[in-house]
């Protein structure tokens, strides 16, 4: 497709606009090469057009996502517009994916080629943390050596050693317990929620801020693991939870009274 076209410097924002309205009905279509090069046509023309950004946006993730692994997987560096390197940056890669999520989930793009799009953004970030989370631990320290002990003399029978005392066990034995037993009880494990479906996770400290996939089979969808403070109460004689769908806001606080320690559940 031919996108040359003439006009001088007296060019007005209709044109860049009309551009631009043609790379939507190109990605409606498919032709992700056309409308990426219309767009970039239209971004050069008028770089603050509204909505030119968000679409080029799309077809760059579409496109990136045809570039396949040998596992058959989209390339995630690639998806999320990284530099390739032999190290990832965590904090690159979550700037990254905030950016692209916040662009192709504009109104203004198309549907379902946003959706599609961002879908491979959550994809490639749940890829790129599982492998951040994957990496070999650090070796252990080395034991010290054990203190020489004198033998006993021959002629006294050596004396009993008493059986060193079991260490306590830090990790509480499986009892039906609260959640908020099991949360306190265990310091290293921190309690999640999945934004989508509400299902509550308890996993291990070192996974806080790591992308995740939930668990539930009508949702498997990636999100953030963030800790919220307690896990929900349990409704009396069943194995459900408190939960608030959502909640209306009666009142505006000043700013030195607000908290951070808002929960999406409540009894």
């Amino acid at each position: 497709m031919d996108f040359s076209g003439g006009g001088g410097g007296g060019r007005s924002r209709a044109e860049p606009a009309r551009w631009l309205e043609i790379a939507r009905k190109l990605l409606a279509a498919r032709d992700l090469v056309g409308c990426k090069r219309l767009a970039e046509r239209a971004v050069e023309a008028d770089p603050y057009l509204p909505g030119a950004d968000e679409l080029l946006a799309v077809a760059d993730v579409l496109l990136a996502s045809q570039r396949l692994l040998p596992s058959g997987r989209p390339d995630p560096v690639g998806v999320l517009q990284l530099q390739p390197a032999p190290g990832l940056d965590p904090a690159a890669a979550k700037r990254s994916f905030h950016r692209l999520s916040q662009l192709v989930s504009s109104p203004r793009n198309p549907r379902p080629a946003a959706d599609t799009a961002l879908h491979f953004i959550q994809e490639a970030f749940a890829d790129l943390s599982s492998n951040a989370s994957a990496d070999p631990p650090p070796a252990p320290a080395p034991a010290a050596a054990p203190v020489p002990v004198p033998a006993p003399a021959p002629a006294a029978p050596p004396a009993p050693v008493p059986a060193p005392a079991a260490a306590p066990s830090l990790i509480p034995a499986p009892a039906p317990v609260s959640g908020d037993a099991l949360a306190s009880a265990d310091g290293n494990a921190f309690w999640t929620v999945c934004p989508y479906c509400c299902h509550v996770y308890q996993y291990q400290r070192a996974l806080v801020g790591r992308a995740l996939r939930c668990q539930s089979a009508g949702c498997r969808r990636a999100f953030e693991a963030t800790e919220i403070p307690n896990a929900p109460p349990i409704v009396p004689g069943t194995d459900m939870y408190y939960c608030a769908w959502g909640f209306f806001p009666m009142g505006f606080p000043k700013a030195a009274d607000l908290s951070t320690n808002w929960r999406p559940f409540c009894p």
